[in-house]
């Protein structure tokens, strides 16, 4: 399973207090003459609508120790209109999370970039599945799209601010929580989110979802195939990012000789992980497990790189060993990790420097 490849059961009903949004078109830039009011065209580029392309979320620490309650990260949300700048209204934002416990919502103020909510460690509540936790957040925006229609459009200007007819966009429809990662709907506890905004559905149809070939595959939202409208316009843009569920009581370490991806490693490695709680997937370890290594052979003082496990990784991560002498190799060294008390090792053969 590689979260990095993926593109989320119960109806919840949201109401929300957001930006504007939908299909609206702004004027010129700027009269060819040069006498147009230049204070005007700025803001007509400047349309203030929160849009898919501009929406992302990071968290402070993606893997808590999932062993204990009440471990916290913060988790926050970035947006911009199309033209990067920050919306004009306070704007709302709603939150889920496959496991643990996340706040539903924080506001963004007027003329600010976002916004952040507090998640935190259940260990009752993880239901993640292979050792992952999904986590998303939507709000009312409008879809992305590439602002090409001077290449599709006659007598029309090369990015212009706005969407105009045949130009390629990101189609949305209801959004799903992708608890299992497995990169599509597959009604494994997934949460359903109707796109429902003053009391109507916005963005949402009957037709499959299909994307423009021109539009930008990595940056299509997740959403839950027949529940498109075929047609640009409003809709709940939304994020989603995964955590690891670690625990330090189920550190591990390995000899390693290729990565995540299955790709060769060049000299002495090992692989430093959490197993989960299926028995069988590796995830990141707890931030901060340590990572040290020691050997008797005589004239060598080998090192290891990174010595920790750092706050961003979902997947195993990899630590090599260096050997800083050529009485080092073909020695045995022993690597070491320890997360909170719980500690694991393994011996490894040296390579030379």
């Amino acid at each position: 399973m590689n979260v990095m490849k993926t593109a989320l059961a119960a109806s919840v009903a949201l109401l929300m207090a957001g930006c504007g949004g939908g299909g609206s078109e702004a004027g010129t830039s700027f009269e060819s003459n040069g006498s147009g009011d230049s204070a005007q065209a700025i803001s007509e580029v400047s349309n203030a609508k929160a849009t898919q392309s501009r929406m992302s979320l990071s968290i402070s620490d993606y893997q808590l120790n999932w062993g204990t309650d009440g471990e916290t990260a913060e988790v926050t949300v970035q947006v911009a209109d199309t033209a990067g700048n920050p919306l004009t209204q306070a704007t709302k934002v709603q939150f889920s999370a496959s496991a643990g416990i996340i706040q539903s919502s924080c506001t963004i103020p007027a003329g600010e970039n976002g916004c952040t909510v507090t998640m935190s460690t259940n260990a009752l509540g993880d239901r993640s599945v292979g050792g992952l936790a999904a986590i998303t957040a939507w709000m009312v925006g409008e879809e992305a799209y590439i602002d090409n229609n001077g290449d599709l459009v006659a007598d029309a200007t090369d990015g212009n601010g706005r969407w105009d007819p045949g130009e390629p966009f990101y189609e949305t429809g209801k959004i799903y929580r992708d608890d299992d990662v497995s990169g599509g709907f597959s009604g494994a506890d997934e949460l359903i989110v109707d796109n429902t905004y003053s009391d109507r559905l916005i963005g949402i149809g009957t037709s499959t979802c299909v994307q423009d070939s021109a539009a930008e595959p990595l940056l299509v939202p997740n959403s839950l195939q027949g529940t498109c409208d075929g047609v640009w316009g409003k809709t709940l843009i939304r994020a989603e990012r995964y955590v690891a569920t670690s625990r330090s009581s189920g550190v591990r370490v390995e000899a390693a000789t290729e990565d995540n991806e299955g790709d060769a490693l060049s000299g002495t490695w090992v692989r430093v992980y959490t197993l989960a709680l299926d028995g069988t997937s590796k995830v990141a370890a707890v931030t901060g497990t340590t990572v040290s290594v020691t050997t008797t052979v005589d004239g060598c003082s080998p090192e290891v790189s990174p010595a920790d496990v750092p706050s961003n990784a979902v997947l195993p991560t990899y630590h090599r060993v260096v050997s800083d002498a050529a009485e080092c190799a073909g020695g045995t060294a022993t690597v070491k990790v320890a997360s909170n008390g719980f500690e694991r090792q393994v011996n490894v053969v040296m390579s030379a420097p």
